[in-house]
């Protein structure tokens, strides 16, 4: 698999790479969109190892995969926006308005340095 984005978002329009619509259109292999929210809580980009010490409080991770995306194979921007729009419409609702993020967040969408 590929996710087809690689940042961390804090707007809800999620801006792809072309990269999975460019395998797809190579191999004809479907797109099966996965909406995955919470994980950066049990492993934030900051971290060089997961949080999994924190048992009383312990992180929630969704995951809720949909149907395949059905893809034109010729135009990949317009493939990337199809799958970045069947993946969006798996998140949850919060993750459907703009959330401005706490300094705090951001430091933990960066890598350990």
């Amino acid at each position: 698999g590929t996710i087809p984005r690689g940042e961390a978002f804090f707007d809800p329009v999620l801006k792809g790479r072309r990269g999975a619509a460019r395998l797809a259109a190579t191999s004809r292999a479907p797109v099966i969109p996965i909406g995955l929210w919470g994980s950066e809580q049990v492993w934030p980009r900051s971290s060089r190892v997961p949080n999994i010490l924190n048992v009383l409080h312990a992180p929630t991770v969704r995951v809720r995969v949909g149907e395949p995306v059905e893809l034109e194979y010729g135009d990949l921007q317009a493939d990337t926006d199809r799958i970045m729009a069947a993946i969006m419409a798996l998140l949850p609702s919060e993750a459907h308005s703009r959330h401005e993020p706490t300094a705090e967040e951001l430091a933990r969408t960066r890598p350990p340095s």
